[in-house]
């Protein structure tokens, strides 16, 4: 007898099994089971799936996955062998050809011969979302942004990972917000939740201090191809891209290992004024306040500054866009006049 506990998602390694996973069971070639059927499929679901009194000892069965669950992937339909295993039961019921923690034609399968359990391991759907600087755009430093907050709609595979938060839309839609935090871990808020051939729309909400909103974008989940690592990963396209980079300063790319990666290049809040004489010639020298809340600051304050030799004051990437309800109103006082 053999218990076959249904895939559930590497990484984190979910142990709860994972339902909508399909399996077909077959014996080798002019052989059948025990009850002379010469096939045996099951959808997985939160417990094992048990096969009982259906295999005879001597004979070998392939294993194969023919269709991923939802948040999962697989490569079922590029190349099917990838999901299959195949082992063989000696006449004392024992099973034969499968290591107890192994990777078996591109896939995870661990198998604990004691209970005779198999445990198929998918990836999990994920996709990489970065937030950086349209000013730094081919600098040397190039940082991440962090604290940009994205709300992403559509229809997602039930939650198996605490940090997934989601609101409940209506007609089978939800919403799912994540905050960059300046690494790539703003993946997490996804993983295990992208479903393949589904179309989702991620809009920025929040920007980060001293930007202005940007994404606005609708992307779907067309597939899923083998990376470099051999591993599966997901196949994106977006709405409206052209070329490289998409009308509205966001495109696709894929990091090292052929993962998908959708950046935003966010506009910085521009805000310049300049002081001069009647006739236009630049003033340097004059003093100015400006009283409100900054980007890099945690409340309303004021702040001094002092007209270059072109008479400018720049405070781009120091003022917050208004967002929602929520107003940036500031005041800027002349409070020292140039010499003369």
């Amino acid at each position: 007898d053999s218990g076959i506990l249904p895939e559930t998602s590497v990484g984190d390694r979910v142990e709860t099994g994972v339902a909508g996973a399909e399996f077909t069971l077959t014996p080798e070639e002019g052989k059948t089971f025990a009850d002379g059927s010469e096939k045996i499929t099951f959808t997985s679901g939160k417990e094992a799936e048990v096969i009982e009194g259906k295999l005879i000892g001597g004979d070998s069965y392939t294993l194969t996955e023919t269709k991923a669950p939802e948040g999962s992937m697989a490569l079922t339909e590029a190349a099917p062998e990838l999901y299959s295993v195949t082992f063989k039961v000696d006449v004392y019921g024992v099973i034969w050809g499968l290591k107890d923690d192994a990777e078996a034609d591109g896939v995870m399968l661990t198998y604990d011969a004691a209970s005779d359990r198999m445990t198929f391991w998918n990836e999990p759907t994920a996709l990489t979302v970065f937030k950086r600087d349209m000013a730094a755009l081919g600098s040397g430093d190039d940082p991440i942004l962090a604290g940009c907050t994205f709300a992403v709609t559509g229809r997602f595979a039930a939650g198996r990972y605490p940090w997934n938060v989601s609101v409940q839309g209506t007609g089978g839609r939800e919403t799912i917000q994540m905050t960059t935090d300046g690494s790539d871990t703003a993946e997490n808020a996804l993983k295990g939740r992208l479903i393949v051939g589904e179309t989702y729309h991620m809009e920025e909400i929040s920007a980060p201090s001293g930007y202005e909103l940007g994404m606005d974008v609708t992307f779907t989940v067309t597939g899923v191809r083998k990376n470099v690592d051999g591993k599966a990963a997901l196949v994106i396209e977006l709405s409206g891209e052209s070329g490289a980079e998409g009308n509205q300063g966001y495109w696709i790319s894929y990091d090292a290992s052929g993962n998908p990666v959708i950046t935003q290049r966010d506009e910085p809040v521009e805000v310049r004024f300049q002081k001069t004489d009647m006739e236009g010639r630049p003033l340097a020298g004059a003093g100015f306040s400006v009283t409100g809340r900054f980007a890099d600051g945690s409340g309303e304050e004021t702040r001094t500054f002092e007209t270059d030799s072109q008479g400018r004051v720049d405070l781009t990437k120091i003022l917050i866009e208004s967002q929602g309800d929520s107003d940036m109103i500031y005041r800027v006082r002349e409070t020292k006049a140039p010499s003369g």
